[in-house]
Formats: C-alpha cells, structure tokens, sequence
C-alpha cells in the first residue's frame, strides 16, 4: 500500500518519507516535521488513529489524510477528533493529489513545497 501511496504522489512532494507502523510514523514525523502526513488506519505496534492524535499533539498545524479501507461513520468521526482533515478510501486514492493541490482555505490551487510522511 505505501508504495502504491508514494507512486500517486510522488511528483507532489519535495521529500516523500515511509514508515511501516504507526510508532515509526511519530518517530519520524519527530525528526523531519513534514507539513502532510498520509496516514493508514491498520498498522501494527501503533494504530493510525493514535498515531494521527500523538503527531497533531506535536504540531497543531500539520495536516493529516487517512487512508482505510473501512467506511464506517464510527471510524471516520474518530479519524476527525483525532485531527485528520481528511478520510479517503483506499479504493480511491487518487483522490489524494486532489487533497494534497488544492488549499480548503482559499479555494485555490497550492503550490507549497510538501513533505509528506
């Protein structure tokens, strides 16, 4: 799933950084301070929802995308109090670029450089 994440926004992002468990996510997000994260719901050690919680804890700002393959309102609305701004099914991951281009704010294209987690 990471890669196939990474191929879709690979021409987005400045730096583009992978982890394989929630834990390694916080570590890394630590480290680097990247301005997106795109962020699975099932993964081992760390779960993505408290991962997202423990990253949003560190910067406020950082903008989080989950990715899942689950459509439950329950899981969505726990995705949102976690601090995601944005919840995309993995069947549909294009809809990610969308994400990642266009700022909600000023309903505009966004050239920011991005790195993403």
């Amino acid at each position: 799933m990471r890669s196939l994440i990474k191929s879709v926004v690979y021409d987005l992002a400045e730096t583009i950084d992978e982890c394989s468990n929630g834990k390694e996510a916080v570590e890394a997000f630590e480290r680097n301070r990247h301005n997106w994260v795109v962020m699975d719901i099932e993964m081992p050690e760390m779960d993505g929802l408290t991962a997202t919680k423990k990253i949003k804890d560190i910067d406020p700002n950082v903008r989080i995308i989950i990715v899942t393959q689950y459509d439950s309102k329950n899981i969505k609305e726990k995705a949102i109090k976690a601090g995601a701004i944005e919840f995309i099914f993995k069947d549909n991951l294009l809809e990610i670029r969308n994400v990642l281009t266009f700022d909600k704010d000023t309903n505009a294209e966004s050239n920011e450089n991005k790195k993403v987690l």
